[in-house]
């Protein structure tokens, strides 16, 4: 009988070719729901990257994927409680009437985070998929969303996808050299301490923020920028970009 969840299990994660291809169903889903939704999302704090966001009004809500359900994906879960409204997993379904299915409900009702199970009937991605809220959330009306919402940008939406197995994600850092490459190319030649007095940085401090980007841009990591010492001050100049490179 374990065997035959098991197999269950795995049919349905193989109805979705990645976790990419599942949590881009389970976005359009979000969105026909009126969810704006956001993707791969790290807070300023850096230490943790939510899969989906979704804000609607003033709620937030946090959707973690995975193509298996896992101890491991609750707890990377658990992890946003207090930081959202709303906190979610989300598998493909594969263990219906299974002890297996009854044992991940029981757990996600008892940490009061929702199980969102996604079905889809055939091979094709032209079938798209169908998604059914198990488990429906806690609401933390005094969640601290905040900081997770000042994060948000309208680059989380497209940047990168959610589940990518790429790695790719649009960070504070990265949103800091999209606007330091923008002054520069708005003005070449300006010093760092003009740069540094004109825009906004995710750094917590204006020297952190110079002696940082100044190391970044002489080491090639800010792409598109370059740097030039002139007497005392540190010029810097617009650069041909990597092939490749993300715009």
């Amino acid at each position: 009988m374990a065997n035959k969840g098991l197999r269950r299990e795995r049919i349905g994660a193989m109805l979705w070719n990645s976790e990419e291809d599942f949590a881009a169903t389970l976005v359009e889903w979000l969105k026909d729901l009126k969810w704006e939704v956001y993707q791969e999302v790290q807070t300023s704090r850096g230490d943790s990257r939510a899969d989906i966001v979704a804000v609607q009004g003033q709620l937030v809500w946090v959707i973690e994927t995975k193509l298996s359900f896992s101890l491991e994906l609750l707890w990377q879960a658990w992890n946003w409680k207090h930081w959202a409204h709303y906190v979610s997993v989300a598998v493909p379904q594969g263990m219906h009437g299974s002890k297996a299915k009854r044992m991940m409900e029981h757990f996600s009702r008892l940490m009061g985070i929702g199980l969102i199970t996604g079905h889809r009937s055939g091979f094709s991605k032209l079938d798209g998929g169908s998604f059914e809220e198990e488990v429906a959330p806690a609401l933390d009306r005094t969640a601290e969303v905040s900081s997770l919402r000042e994060t948000l940008t309208e680059r989380h939406k497209t940047y990168a996808k959610a589940g990518n197995s790429h790695g790719l994600f649009y960070s504070p850092f990265r949103k800091t050299c999209e606007t330091v490459r923008e002054a520069v190319r708005i003005k070449p030649g300006i010093t760092m301490k003009e740069l540094i007095d004109g825009i906004e940085t995710h750094y917590h401090s204006t020297k952190t923020a110079r002696t940082s980007l100044a190391k970044w841009i002489e080491k090639g990591v800010v792409d598109g920028v370059r740097s030039e010492r002139d007497g005392k001050f540190l010029r810097l100049y617009p650069a041909f970009r990597k092939e490749g490179a993300r715009k």
